[in-house]
């Protein structure tokens, strides 16, 4: 089933996060992503990933990113370790960052085309790395980078990646304003349509119940899966 947005529900016990992400706002140049991991906020601004408590918003770290020209999207190992989007713009290509837990920073993949100007990104079960931009393919890495696999999509442009337990993920494609479930082995199937620009997807775990921001609606919408 598909609802648009409870906004009661969704506010729900994430007080912390509102706090987290309006603590900084005047200081960051343009928020895209943020992730929650443990008891800090990710927030990814336009050249570097800002750290704040969960619970107060007070600012514990700002890694910045030399080079950068467009940060998107940030996942957190449980070593600390960040992995970073880099989508680019029209005159740049993309490339992908690796930020240790002690603010160490690195090319997780080099500027690049190839690339496709890379926008979600997920750690996956078994540690590995996927990522996605605006062509079909989502690709896997080793946390050292290198890749082991590619698995193509029927549509591209790739927003939100949610890694799942089993080895599966869901991903948000823009060209083809859907949501895919894609197994471990097998064919990707559709969870949600009719999306007209889906973002970056979540996942409530507790009532299985996908969660989809609406970029050109501006809202958010709710989708059980079965």
């Amino acid at each position: 089933a598909k609802s648009p947005v409870d906004h009661a529900e969704v506010m729900q016990g994430r007080e912390e996060k509102i706090r987290a992400l309006c603590a900084w706002r005047e200081s960051c140049s343009a928020l895209r992503e943020y992730l929650q991991k443990g008891e800090s906020v990710y927030l990814a601004d336009v050249a570097a990933i800002r750290v704040f408590d969960r619970k107060t918003g007070a600012p514990k770290a700002t890694h910045k990113v030399d080079g950068a020209v467009r940060l998107n999207d940030v996942v957190v190992a449980d070593d600390g370790t960040m992995y970073v989007t880099d989508s680019g713009n029209d005159d740049n290509a993309g490339a992908l960052y690796k930020i240790t837990a002690a603010g160490k920073v690195s090319a997780f993949a080099a500027r690049d085309p190839a690339l496709e100007r890379p926008n979600g990104i997920a750690i996956m079960s078994d540690g590995d790395i996927v990522h996605g931009g605006r062509g079909v393919n989502l690709v896997i890495r080793t946390p050292k980078g290198k890749i082991v696999r590619e698995v193509s999509l029927p549509y591209g442009r790739m927003d939100g990646i949610v890694a799942l337990p089993n080895g599966a993920l869901l991903v948000a494609s823009q060209d083809g304003h859907n949501v895919y479930h894609v197994p471990a082995s097998g064919k990707p199937t559709v969870v949600a349509s009719d999306i007209t620009v889906p973002a970056a997807i979540g996942l409530d775990t507790k009532r299985n119940r996908l969660i989809i921001p609406q970029i050109a609606a501006a809202s958010l919408t709710l989708v059980d899966l079965p």
